[in-house]
């Protein structure tokens, strides 16, 4: 039988409290064979690259977005929501600019956009850069790019 050890850090002054939940039914915590660390949902910084780069067998892998934003696309443009966007910049009607918080790794990614309000045509104009991605927007019947979204999300 393989055996418990709590072993305190001689340094810390802290107390490190394992609670038990008012439950009438038996749970289980099983630790793996391997050294790490235990990852919990207070936890920030811990997950690595390593654990979302698709190298996980058995099922399909997982792979995270770098970058998303909802944001209103008529007048100035406001941002509803995002991750790692810090802002929006509007090039003109129809046109605007997606600006990273933290650069891409390479200026090789996939960017798809949805409307909630109606459909729209998106193209990505130029190139893609590291630090941001611009993009024009138009109605699908418009030969010209000229749509405005009042609610238009991106994902890279």
């Amino acid at each position: 039988m393989s055996k418990v050890k709590i072993q305190g850090n001689a340094s810390g002054t802290g107390v490190l409290t394992i609670a038990a939940p008012n439950t009438n039914t038996d749970r289980s915590l099983n630790l793996p064979d391997v050294a790490g660390d235990i990852v919990t949902t207070g936890d920030s910084g811990t997950i690595t690259a390593g654990m979302l780069d698709g190298a996980q067998s058995g099922n399909a892998p997982i792979f995270g977005v770098r970058a998303w934003v909802a944001f209103n696309g008529t007048g100035t443009p406001s941002i509803y929501d995002s991750g790692n966007v810090s802002s929006i910049t509007d090039g003109g009607t129809g046109t605007f600019t997606v600006n990273f918080t933290t650069a891409m790794p390479t200026a090789n990614y996939a960017v798809t956009t949805s409307s909630q309000d109606r459909t729209f045509h998106c193209i990505i104009a130029g190139t893609a850069g590291t630090s941001s991605v611009q993009m024009r927007t138009k109605v699908p019947d418009n030969t010209t790019y000229d749509a405005n979204p009042a609610f238009l999300m991106v994902v890279c």
